[in-house]
């Protein structure tokens, strides 16, 4: 199963670790869905279940872009 997370998030079934950074697309076992972790996650919309390109696409295009910088006001005085 391929997910997006719009946040970091561990899931955990006995010793088995699954981790998803923010904003990640990842394949993922299919137990991961079992969890209640992945019912809230799921049902807040922290995660997403892509099921096809197009849905890859539009998360992939959600993404925040990591390397703009923020934009800076001029202070009027480098206005003039």
């Amino acid at each position: 199963m391929r997910v997006m997370a719009t946040r970091s998030l561990l899931f955990t079934r006995g010793e088995e670790e699954v981790k998803i950074k923010h904003h990640e697309i990842k394949d993922v076992p299919d137990w991961v869905a079992e969890t209640m972790l992945f019912k809230l996650a799921q049902k807040d919309n922290t995660i997403q279940v892509i099921e096809n390109k197009l849905q890859q696409k539009e998360a992939e295009n959600s993404k925040p872009a990591t390397n703009k910088k923020p934009a800076t006001k001029e202070s009027p005085a480098e206005e003039k």
